[in-house]
């Protein structure tokens, strides 16, 4: 009985033991297991606070860069709205550019329109002006050689005179007492005869007639030109009949016209075609 007592105390005594080197080894792995966990966990704290300080050197320089970009966004939001207010001024600019180009396209159509409006009345006016040309140069003509005509019937005449006029001084009998009408010589005249007055320019006077009276541009155009020596600035009556109606003066000269401005008080509606012109004495 006492030795199955001492083997169970012994038996005791040893799992206790064992239980005790157990608890002791399980012990230890524990503290060393804790103490590495602990260091592990230091330096991990370790590495998180560096961790933390470099995220908080990038937090600060991504909020400075954050900054630094929305500064640069007002700048670039600024520069868009002048480049927007720079567009729209080009804009309202080119738009009145665009309505003064039509405006002055406008302006020279019309411009074009009354250049040939006038091409075309000056074409025509100038063809006028050379038919009238021809038909005073035709006028001319026949009244160079009507004068003509007239010189030699003077001539004639005179030659004719002078030579009854010598027949009859040795008559004795005068020229006023022949009657041209009784067919016979030597009879005194009983009744008188009415002749037509010859009249015949003297080569020194220059008389013509108004050809055209232009009443827009005030001015008129006589037959008178260089070839009567007529020049700029000489002065010409203008008459109607026998009537006086004032004075134009010369101020251009073409062989065979003249263009004359009207002196007050004679106006464009006075003159007619046809009037007679006189150089001013």
């Amino acid at each position: 009985m006492m030795n199955n007592s001492g083997k169970a105390v012994t038996i005791f005594v040893v799992v206790n033991a064992i239980v005790l080197i157990c608890l002791a080894g399980i012990t230890s792995y524990l503290y060393y297991n804790e103490r590495e966990q602990r260091e592990n966990a230091e330096y991990n704290y370790e590495q998180m606070k560096i961790l933390e300080e470099g995220l908080q050197k990038e937090w600060k320089e991504s909020k400075r860069k954050i900054s630094l970009y929305e500064e640069q966004l007002e700048e670039a939001d600024k520069t868009i709205e002048d480049k927007m207010g720079e567009i729209e001024f080009e804009q309202g600019l080119r738009e009145e550019l665009k309505k003064e180009n039509l405006e002055l396209r406008a302006d020279i159509e019309k411009e074009t329109k009354s250049r040939e409006y006038l091409r075309a009345q000056l074409s025509k006016d100038l063809a006028e002006a050379e038919q009238t040309i021809a038909d005073l140069k035709s006028d001319l003509k026949a009244i160079e050689a009507e004068k003509e005509e007239l010189l030699k019937n003077r001539d004639q005449l005179e030659t004719d005179y002078e030579d009854i006029k010598r027949k009859l001084g040795s008559l004795d009998i005068s020229v006023e007492d022949l009657d041209l009408t009784a067919g016979s010589v030597g009879e005194k005249k009983d009744e008188s005869v009415e002749l037509k007055k010859i009249v015949v320019n003297s080569e020194g006077e220059k008389e013509g007639k108004v050809i055209s009276v232009d009443k827009q541009t005030n001015f008129v155009i006589t037959n008178l030109g260089s070839r009567d020596s007529i020049d700029i600035g000489v002065v010409l009556s203008v008459y109607r009949g026998n009537k006086y109606l004032g004075d134009v003066k010369v101020t251009r000269v073409l062989p065979e016209m003249s263009a004359a401005d009207f002196i007050p008080p004679l106006k464009s509606k006075s003159v007619l075609k046809d009037d007679q012109v006189v150089v001013k004495e």
